[in-house]
């Protein structure tokens, strides 16, 4: 990106005193297959919250506005507005931007857990199509969207209805809302610079950031909140049905592998940052490729079962 995310990465301070949840409140930013609900899950057994609360705001949901179309349990957990989440909560953990956080708790600690960004979308494309023989009628029209997973890798990474979903959207999660940021559409690579700008400055409101890629993740996390901190798999992605198996393989053609990485190109600059933050001495590019390499290995086989 003609950028040198190692001396952004100085602005990042990861390892801050402990938070002191008794008197104040933690905020999870959930990045879509992240790990989040491993971590959510560590977060309420160590800090034991008064009240939780979880789900999406609508940076989630692009253009989408037909809400009303959406029945229990999913409207329960969609907050159209900050003044919807509850005022006494002292564990927030979703997928939230982080100016819905600071609009209704200013006074929160901010956590958030970024993974490499190419492995993350591959992860979301197979959660979304190992879900696809699963009724969805709760989120009413919304589902008309979820089926751009029935498709191809490629079809999924250019359909601009989800772009909310699947465009650099860690980089949304800071920013949203932003006037670069097309709702039903992709970010215009013109708009690289002053967005990472934006974003990496945003980071450092973050008091705590690391990355899922981290080996210390969990002691990390334990060492920062002063408490133990145990994580557990939650919520693994299945094998797709049948009739959504594919070869993954040949769902890479050099349009798709474009698309994937202009959809990955900005959260890669940050989560480089990331790294450069809380593992110091990684080698970050061939952190890259093996992670990338494990995750394609993985995602194949859940993708196609005879694999």
């Amino acid at each position: 990106m003609g950028m040198d995310w190692r001396n952004l990465a100085m602005k990042l301070r990861p390892g801050r005193s402990p938070v002191q949840i008794r008197f104040g409140r933690l905020a999870y930013i959930h990045v879509p297959k992240s790990a989040g609900t491993s971590i959510i899950d560590a977060l309420n057994h160590s800090l034991k919250p008064r009240c939780a609360v979880g789900g999406f705001d609508r940076s989630m949901f692009g253009g989408f506005d037909d809400f009303q179309s959406l029945g229990e349990p999913a409207a329960r957990h969609v907050f159209l507005h900050a003044g919807a989440l509850p005022a006494r909560a002292d564990l927030i953990a979703g997928h939230f931007a982080l100016s819905t956080i600071q609009q209704r708790y200013p006074d929160a600690a901010v956590l958030m857990i970024l993974r490499e960004p190419q492995s993350r979308l591959l992860s979301h494309w197979t959660f979304w199509r190992s879900e696809a023989e699963t009724p969805q009628p709760a989120w009413g029209t919304w589902t008309q969207r979820l089926t751009a997973a029935h498709g191809g890798f490629g079809d999924f990474l250019t359909d601009k209805r989800i772009a909310c979903q699947t465009d650099n959207v860690a980089l949304r999660l800071l920013l949203w809302p932003h006037p670069l940021l097309p709702a039903d559409g992709f970010i215009a690579p013109e708009h690289d610079a002053a967005l990472l700008a934006a974003a990496s400055a945003r980071l450092a409101e973050v008091a705590h950031l690391n990355v899922s890629e981290n080996p210390a993740l969990a002691s990390d996390l334990a060492a920062w909140l002063g408490r133990p901190f145990a994580m557990r798999r939650i919520k693994e992605t299945l094998p797709v049905a049948p009739r959504y198996s594919v070869m993954l393989a040949e769902q890479l053609t050099q349009t798709t592998q474009d698309a994937w990485q202009s959809r990955t190109r900005l959260d890669m600059a940050l989560w480089r940052m990331a790294c450069a933050a809380v593992m110091p001495d990684a080698d970050i590019a061939a952190l890259t490729a093996t992670v990338r390499d494990l995750s394609v290995a993985r995602y194949a086989k859940l993708l196609n079962r005879a694999a």
